[in-house]
């Protein structure tokens, strides 16, 4: 675990970078108490904002960053790392999330969740013959958002459908990431992942940024 000292428009921020948890012992809400005593830290010598990156299709990960810590993300790198070969990357571009994590402000220390009314899907999804999760792709990148929020589904477990199919996987890989690009462009950021107990995607929610309580 690295964390690294950054200069963003001339603003300094730290960049978490290499925290991971062994197999062992996740599920046990370790990465959510080394991300709080970073917070901690951190707001002890006078940084307001930590980013880090993380696959936009790990659930895990996009769960903790987002609905429990309250990160936000409006920033998708494509192939950020290049290739890996890695159990966790081989086979699929390193696009990543980044996540600005706003540690002294309203948003994540006085969180107040807000219930958007339907969500509008940015692409609807279905199961194929075997019994694997399709994104059907009627995502249109010329239209126009202005809807007070969105979802963007992504498969449950990445790493099963990989191992299963991964011209699908790749397929999930390219499409999530013309949405997610042309969301950020036009406004919005991802803010929470609200997973299904029945179905075989979760979904990303996507809100205009401008109606946070974070820096602009």
């Amino acid at each position: 675990m690295h964390l690294i000292l950054q200069f963003v428009n001339q603003k300094a921020s730290l960049c978490s970078h290499m925290l991971g948890i062994l197999p062992d012992y996740r599920s046990g809400g370790i990465g959510e108490k080394l991300k709080l005593k970073q917070k901690e830290e951190a707001l002890k010598i006078g940084y307001d904002l930590m980013t880090w990156t993380y696959d936009p299709l790990q659930t895990r990960n996009a769960y903790l960053n987002l609905s429990k810590l309250h990160g936000v993300c409006n920033t998708y790198i494509r192939d950020c790392y290049g290739k890996m070969s890695d159990e966790l990357n081989d086979g699929l571009p390193s696009d990543r999330f980044q996540i600005d994590w706003w540690i002294a402000s309203d948003y994540v220390n006085n969180f107040s969740r807000i219930f958007y009314k339907n969500p509008q899907l940015l692409d609807t999804w279905h199961i194929n013959n075997e019994g694997l999760p399709v994104l059907d792709g009627h995502f249109n990148t010329a239209q126009i958002l202005s809807e007070p929020a969105y979802y963007v589904p992504v498969p449950n477990n990445i790493g099963e459908l990989k191992a299963e199919n991964l011209e699908l996987a790749l397929d999930w890989r390219y499409k999530t990431r013309a949405m997610f690009e042309e969301a950020f462009a036009q406004g919005y950021a991802a803010i929470e992942l609200h997973k299904t107990s029945d179905a075989a995607v979760y979904y990303y929610l996507l809100v205009q940024k401008n109606t946070l309580k974070i820096p602009q």
